[in-house]
């Protein structure tokens, strides 16, 4: 299990990388890569520990922050 936690938080710190950092077209395909992986990561099983990792919490906060700022 430590092994599954350790890869899904190298995908939330990747992936927060590449929000945050990152700005050329490269990088965000980069980044739509990422989201499809974690994609079908999530549809094949349903132990991995997105919650506990905190990639489901950043992967909320990135696709409503539109809906926070008014």
């Amino acid at each position: 299990m430590c092994c599954v936690h350790c890869a899904c938080s190298q995908l939330r710190d990747a992936f927060v990388y590449l929000m945050t950092q990152s700005f050329s077209h490269f990088d965000r395909q980069l980044r739509n890569d990422l989201l499809v992986i974690i994609s079908l990561i999530s549809a094949t099983s349903v132990e991995i520990p997105y919650v506990q990792s905190g990639l489901a919490k950043h992967l909320i906060l990135f696709t409503t922050f539109q809906e926070g700022r008014f």
